[in-house]
């Protein structure tokens, strides 16, 4: 049947979900391989998409066609998210946040920080 092979990378579940029922709609058996909860520690200067899609090797090239009609470009797929990264690269940087996914991570962290200022805020309004 041939080797699953990796035709688009992603960081996010809902894209993949996505492009994966399109591609089945088409008849083309496709495979998520999420290398976030397989284990693999999530290094996002090293591997920023970890979500990959795969199809079979014969239909990599129909694959790819129904891709790019849909809207899925490969300038699309590769365009950084700084921000994202930036802050996922800091929050990997606190113990706290090793064993978190990144989403969660960013999230709390921007919680703490809000906390910090509100506290911060409510003492000085205080005086």
């Amino acid at each position: 049947m041939g080797e699953w092979t990796t035709i688009y990378r992603t960081q996010h579940y809902l894209f993949s979900d996505i492009i994966i029922e399109q591609l089945e709609a088409e008849g083309i058996e496709a495979f998520l391989l999420d290398k976030i909860t397989e284990g693999f520690p999530m290094d996002y200067d090293s591997n920023p998409r970890a979500i990959q899609i795969q199809v079979r090797e014969p239909d990599i090239e129909r694959a790819t066609r129904i891709l790019l009609d849909k809207g899925y470009t490969y300038s699309h797929r590769e365009k950084p998210n700084k921000p994202f990264y930036a802050i996922a690269k800091l929050t990997r940087k606190i113990s706290l946040f090793d064993n978190m996914r990144v989403e969660h991570a960013i999230i709390t962290f921007v919680a703490i920080v809000v906390s910090i200022i509100l506290i911060i805020i409510y003492i000085y309004a205080k005086d």
